[in-house]
């Protein structure tokens, strides 16, 4: 149970519904690559990147998929979410056959959409709407956002080329997971994600400048 509210939930959707990475919709460089689904033996070497400033020369995607990527829904997030509503397949899955917290007792809700002709932007997943970037949490418990380095069966361009992000994405972002952090179970996801990643990790300062979390050396990306 999540010490968060239905409202609490539902300012966090709100905060991030006009928020983008990029002026555009970043599907169109690579045919909504984090919205479909892959093979196990798929690798990132496998799918095909276009740059981000060529976006006009992308066209539609030949793969025919019938699934999409499943995601996992943070505690509490349920509950923005009408479970009736046939555009996502749910399912409840036993927490400690992943990687979660040891907090997190309740089974974890599972979903997946229709694709993204069929995606009820409305109501995406937080973790659709903050890639690609993801919190943060050092040693003394400073919150930082970071670029979200998970294993992927797909290469992301914003991700590979560190593309600029817009500054109404990142405060969005900072503001969403800040309040979001305050319920200790999603803490404690953090903080387990924090801790795998250790201290080389390269986080936000301000605008789209990143600091190396180890050397304490900064840069603007795309430098």
């Amino acid at each position: 149970m999540s010490t968060l509210t239905k409202s609490d939930f539902e300012k966090v959707y709100k905060l991030l519904d006009a928020a983008t990475p990029v002026p555009f919709d970043c599907g169109m460089i690579c045919g909504a690559a984090c919205c479909r689904d892959y093979d196990a033996d798929e690798s990132d070497a496998d799918s095909e990147i276009t740059e981000v400033n060529e976006v006009e020369s992308v066209g539609d995607s030949d793969d025919d998929q019938d699934d999409v990527l499943g995601i996992f829904l943070l505690p509490g997030e349920d509950l923005v979410h009408d479970r009736d509503n046939p555009w996502l397949e749910w399912s409840a899955e036993p927490a400690d056959e992943f990687d979660f917290p040891d907090s997190w007792t309740d089974p974890v809700w599972f979903v997946k959409c229709g694709g993204p002709e069929k995606c009820n932007r409305e109501f995406r997943p937080i973790q659709c709407r903050t890639f690609p970037l993801m919190p943060y949490l050092d040693e003394t418990g400073g919150f930082h956002l970071i670029w979200d380095d998970t294993e992927l069966p797909y290469c992301c361009p914003l991700l590979e080329e560190r593309a600029e992000l817009q500054s109404e994405f990142i405060d969005a972002v900072s503001e969403a997971w800040r309040l979001l952090i305050t319920d200790p179970k999603i803490r404690d996801y953090v903080i387990l994600e924090s801790e795998y990643r250790g201290s080389d990790v390269e986080y936000l300062l301000r605008g789209n400048v990143f600091c190396n979390a180890r050397t304490g050396k900064s840069k603007r990306i795309n430098q």
